[in-house]
């Protein structure tokens, strides 16, 4: 199937960020929790050429953010709005707003009433 140029006008001109939470199926809370932050930095550090070219259009704040989720040294409360982080980067640098993929979503959920974790 081809798709028609009304659709192919728009590929490659979008950041696109694709998480699976396939792996997050583990035996608890904090092994789940760091398989997450380690699929959320690869996407962040896949992206960096991008921001680091960008560099100058985003706050000192913003970009300190960004780069600390990359390297996986970022704090919980900092990864819980990781994509917001993410996208709002993305547009700055870009102009354009992100496609966000999420695959396997439900396997975390499924994981955590499973394995029954709690939190602390």
């Amino acid at each position: 199937m081809q798709a028609g140029p009304e659709y192919t006008r728009h590929m490659g001109k979008y950041p696109v960020i694709n998480l699976t939470l396939k792996s997050a199926k583990q035996p608890d809370f904090e092994s789940a929790y760091y398989t997450i932050q380690a699929e959320i930095a690869a996407e962040f550090e896949r992206h960096r050429a991008s921001i680091e070219h960008g560099r100058d259009l985003l706050s000192a704040k913003a970009y300190e953010q960004y780069i600390s989720i990359a390297d996986e040294t970022a704090n919980q409360t900092l990864l819980w709005d990781a994509l917001k982080l993410f996208c709002k980067c993305m547009n700055k640098v870009t102009g354009t707003n992100t496609i966000i993929l999420i695959d396997e979503y439900d396997v975390p959920l499924k994981n955590a009433i499973s394995e029954d974790f709690t939190t602390k």
